[in-house]
């Protein structure tokens, strides 16, 4: 597999964070404690997050590293693993399908199902990007 998705994954973490309404919609639920949704309203990132350089190959080692606080580590954990799991799984089928291709143009070969999520234009990027298929 191919790593990609950090530059999503620090646009998401740098614009974390709950606005009035989310807290008020949250507080209607009844199952969060005032003490948790005043946590929630203040609420931003003050840990750090260390991971390889996108484009590298990373079989069996880690690519990212979140140290913070374990609330916020928890906050952020499923959207970082759904983040470079996605934009990872495009561009390795990227490279796969520019190898595959051996020289030969790649448009037209596939495209991703998930219209309105920015997939096509990762996509369209990573085809013509060369350090996506250098190690395959």
């Amino acid at each position: 597999s191919i790593m990609a998705g950090l530059e999503q994954v620090i646009e998401y973490i740098k614009n974390l964070n709950f606005s009035y309404e989310d807290v008020d919609y949250l507080r209607g639920l009844g199952i969060f404690s005032e003490d948790f949704l005043h946590y929630l309203s203040g609420f931003h990132f003050s840990g750090n997050i260390y991971a390889i350089p996108e484009s590298v190959i990373f079989p069996k080692e880690p690519i990212l590293k979140v140290i913070a606080p374990i609330m916020e580590a928890q906050l952020v954990e499923t959207a970082i693993l759904n983040i470079i799991n996605h934009q990872s799984l495009i561009a390795t089928k990227t490279a796969r399908v520019v190898h595959a291709a051996t020289g030969r143009r790649c448009h037209g070969i596939w495209s991703p199902p998930c219209s309105g999520t920015g997939c096509r234009t990762l996509w369209s990027q990573s085809r013509y990007d060369r350090r996506m298929c250098r190690h395959i």
